[in-house]
């Protein structure tokens, strides 16, 4: 070997992924980055996924999540009309900011809130009867539990296993 040259030996990168707990740590770093990017983004615009809504006869119910920049929520609403019918089409986001409206001067009938999660439900019985549950987290208690997760799948090094010979017993 010559005098001041460097030779560095590392594994090759097929080793390094060996076994489910780097794997793991790589999914939940990637989702970890997928959250994170939502946040930054929801402080300029909000996203809205509206579900299809489900018809069973009267009753309809809508499940919509919305990253904001308060953080996930995830709402369902549920109406039933006394009399008529509603029709059987997709709602869109102006029958969801319809329906949000009808709650917005309204107390809630049970909330819940502590350290950035935000619990409750409305109920409202007019010519139709209405219900919205909500569930809001905020986004850093998505996002950093995650991201530390994953450091600790990809860092952490699996102690040895000893072997403990009859005569040590």
């Amino acid at each position: 070997m010559r005098e001041g040259r460097l030779i560095w030996y590392h594994a090759p990168m097929h080793t390094f992924f060996h076994g489910w707990r780097r794997k793991a740590g790589v999914v939940s770093l990637v989702i970890a980055c997928g959250l994170a990017a939502g946040w930054f983004r929801s402080v300029v615009s909000p996203t809205t996924i509206i579900m299809a809504p489900v018809n069973v006869g009267r009753s309809r119910w809508q499940d919509v999540f919305e990253i904001s920049q308060f953080g996930y929520r995830l709402e369902r609403y549920e109406f039933t009309l006394h009399s008529g019918d509603y029709g059987h089409g997709a709602a869109s986001l102006s029958d969801v900011q319809f329906y949000r409206g009808i709650c917005e001067n309204k107390q809630s009938d049970w909330r819940w809130r502590v350290c950035g999660f935000d619990l409750g439900e409305y109920k409202v019985q007019r010519d139709l009867w209405f219900r919205r549950r909500f569930c809001l987290v905020a986004h850093q208690f998505v996002v950093l539990p995650l991201t530390l997760l994953s450091a600790y799948l990809i860092l952490w090094k699996p102690r040895k296993a000893r072997v403990i010979s009859p005569a040590q017993s």
